[in-house]
């Protein structure tokens, strides 16, 4: 004996046939607009929406709207259902489906696939929710990872950078860290991003960085081992020198404010005359010195092998052309493969005491033997990069090796996907961190310096904007401006 439709009782899903279309009537009323949706909503005298109208204005509602029964959520036909309450229409037919959440918001998106225009910030966050997912089958959504990847990170540029990153100025904001804010030892998130103010040759402070994860991308801009105090080139005209005064010119710190880390650069602190640019005092305690071997090469490289990337992790390390022979054999060392050598041209060359100016850097490319990375963008790049160097008082004028962001975002669009973590040794003023949130990435980095972390903080306040960061956390490391203080009007901090 047949049933009335329109009260039939909907079979649970597990006794539901693969290819079985249970038809219903419901009333309109009945019928609640999933909030997710990624559809932009249609309005009488959209072209689109009149479209619609016209066509069940004389064919009636042929496409049955596709109805949730575990919540009476729409899960297709929200543009068809903005056109029969327009019309008045009290019942509508509707294919019914019993699906949990993350099922329907998949089977949303790959009805939603074919039509319409996207509301780009819903489609990213329906995205976002969904990778977070592992258990998904994103293909059913009618998105391959490059789409995704594509719609998450425009909106991370549109959206997830507030200011400009060009108009923070590092050295500036360096000489406020005095004294530093940030204690030795100290974990600070960023959104999600990771900063822990450590050293990161100690497998422990790497470990608690990681929190039981690991990175596919190993990208850094490690120290050049250089003299960066000028002396290993002699003045050439006696009598004008410049002597360097340790404290003076920049951030300089005792050796008993990092007890358990390595200051190489510290033991050089004294006044030597020489006519050269001297960067000690920008640096204070850093990693950088001529006269270092390579200890902490093939440690740094040791501690990331085993405690914090993937065993498929791509590999990029940019070093001075005089240490290439000594990184490479470190790589060589810990089962790394050198695949290439990419080089940065810049658009002006940097004034050096040597015979022709350096208008270039190098970085080594590759990955630990046998285990490829992926490739996440089609693209076939060049291994020469043609990116403009920063312009003159934007952006650490005072370091003698500033990186623009794209020296980080090409590997991240080469080799990660939105979501996806990249390990950062050396943060120095946290530019990878930047870039990460650009491309909607998660960067976990290390830096051995108070200071620079203060500078981290603050640069990574001023490109989410201080709305969007933890209230504690602006209040905290407020400084004074460009004329006006950076206001405590985020939200509360997350505890590290």
């Amino acid at each position: 004996m047949p049933t009335d439709r329109s009260k039939s009782n909907v079979l649970p899903h597990s006794q539901s046939a693969p290819n079985s279309m249970q038809l219903r009537r419901v009333a309109v009323t009945n019928l609640k607009p999933a909030p997710y949706n990624p559809r932009v909503d249609l309005v009488p005298g959209h072209p689109t929406f009149e479209k619609l109208r016209r066509s069940i204005e004389t064919f009636g509602s042929v496409e049955p709207i596709v109805w949730n029964c575990r919540n009476g959520h729409v899960v297709g036909g929200h543009q068809r259902l903005s056109v029969l309450k327009h019309l008045r229409r009290s019942h509508v037919d509707v294919v019914v489906v019993d699906l949990d959440l993350p099922a329907e918001k998949t089977l949303n998106l790959a009805l939603n696939r074919i039509v319409g225009e996207w509301d780009e910030g819903k489609l990213a966050e329906l995205l976002k929710d969904l990778t977070a997912d592992p258990s998904l089958d994103l293909g059913l959504t009618g998105f391959d990872g490059t789409e995704i990847d594509h719609v998450l990170a425009n909106v991370a540029i549109t959206a997830g950078l507030a200011n400009d990153d060009a108009a923070f100025d590092v050295a500036a904001n360096l000489q406020t860290s005095k004294p530093a804010i940030t204690k030795p030892g100290e974990l600070i998130v960023l959104g999600d991003h990771r900063l822990l103010c450590a050293d990161c040759t100690v497998a422990a402070d790497v470990d608690r960085l990681m929190d039981g994860q690991r990175a596919v991308l190993f990208a850094t801009d490690p120290p050049y081992l250089v003299d960066y105090d000028g002396t290993n080139h002699p003045g050439t005209k006696p009598g004008k020198h410049k002597t360097n005064s340790p404290g003076t010119n920049g951030v300089i710190m005792s050796r008993a404010a990092l007890p358990s880390m390595r200051v190489a650069h510290a033991s050089k602190l004294r006044s030597r005359p020489t006519k050269n640019k001297d960067w000690s005092g920008t640096y204070g305690v850093t990693w950088d010195d001529a006269d270092a071997n390579t200890d902490l090469y093939d440690k740094f490289i040791a501690v990331a092998v085993e405690h914090a990337i993937a065993p498929n992790a791509a590999w990029y390390c940019w070093h001075a052309s005089r240490r290439q022979a000594m990184l490479e054999a470190a790589w060589i060392k810990h089962g790394a493969f050198v695949h290439c050598q990419i080089i940065w041209a810049k658009n002006r060359p940097v004034l050096t005491r040597t015979w022709y100016a350096w208008q270039h850097e190098p970085c080594l490319m590759g990955w630990l033997q046998g285990n490829k990375p992926p490739r996440t963008q089609r693209d076939v790049l060049s291994t020469v990069w043609h990116i403009d160097t920063i312009p003159n008082g934007e952006q650490r004028p005072d370091h003698p090796t500033p990186k623009p962001l794209e020296v980080f975002e090409t590997p991240m669009k080469q080799h990660t996907r939105v979501g996806d973590v990249c390990y950062e040794p050396f943060a120095g003023s946290g530019t990878q961190i930047i870039a990460a949130e650009k491309l909607a990435r998660r960067c976990f980095a290390l830096e051995i310096s108070p200071h620079y972390c203060d500078v981290i903080v603050r640069r990574w306040i001023h490109a989410v904007g201080p709305a969007k960061a933890p209230r504690d956390l602006v209040t905290r490391y407020a400084v004074q401006a460009q004329g006006a203080t950076v206001k405590a009007t985020g939200k509360k901090a997350v505890s590290a």
